[in-house]
This record gives structure tokens, C-alpha cells and sequence, in this order.
């Protein structure tokens, strides 16, 4: 006996168009979901903001400590930046430039 195949065809809704009613309850829902990615985004922003100033502050003072070898006082060399300097653009890190990174200090 052979069973019949039954056709199985999808039948594809056509979208919803809005209606002159619904229209504004899509203004502002489309308002809301604005505001709520603005706030989002500035959010992002001042954490990453936070997080740089936080490394900046803590590379500076792993320049000092290096530079003062725990003496109270560092005996500055030009040649530490520089290096410093050279080996993170080698690395592929930018904005680590030998004035950057005294300002960092």
C-alpha cells in the first residue's frame, strides 16, 4: 500500500503594515527603545573613560616605581621612556609615545 505524501507548504504571512491607529504606539516605542540605547551607549562610554584614566594612572605609577627603584627619589633617565616607548609601538600599542607617556608619570 502506498501512502499518499501529504504537502507540507509554507504559507508566508505578508508583515503587518501599520495602521493609521497603531502608528503612534509605534512612535513611541521606537522613542523609548531610542532613549534606552542612548543611555546605554553613554554609560559604555564613561566606564571606558573611567577604565583608561584607572590604566593611564597605573602605568605612571609603574614608571615611577621602576624609576625609583625604592629610593625616594628617581633618578631620571630619558632612556626608560624611550624604551618604554619603543618596545609598546613595536608591540603594536598606540598613543605610547615618549611624551605620553611621561604625562602618564
Amino acid at each position: 500500500m502506498k501512502q499518499a505524501r501529504k504537502s507540507t507548504a509554507l504559507v508566508k504571512a505578508k508583515p503587518a503594515t501599520p495602521t493609521a491607529k497603531s502608528a503612534p504606539e509605534i512612535n513611541r516605542l521606537y522613542k523609548r527603545v531610542c532613549e534606552i540605547l542612548e543611555a546605554s551607549r553613554q554609560r559604555v562610554a564613561r566606564t571606558v573613560n573611567t577604565e583608561m584614566v584607572q590604566a593611564y594612572w597605573l602605568i605612571g605609577q609603574a614608571i615611577v616605581e621602576q624609576e625609583q627603584k625604592g629610593k625616594k627619589r628617581a633618578g631620571y633617565g630619558e632612556h626608560l621612556m624611550e624604551g618604554l616607548s619603543e618596545h609598546l609601538r613595536a608591540d603594536g600599542q598606540k598613543g605610547f609615545g615618549r611624551n605620553n607617556l611621561w604625562y602618564m608619570r
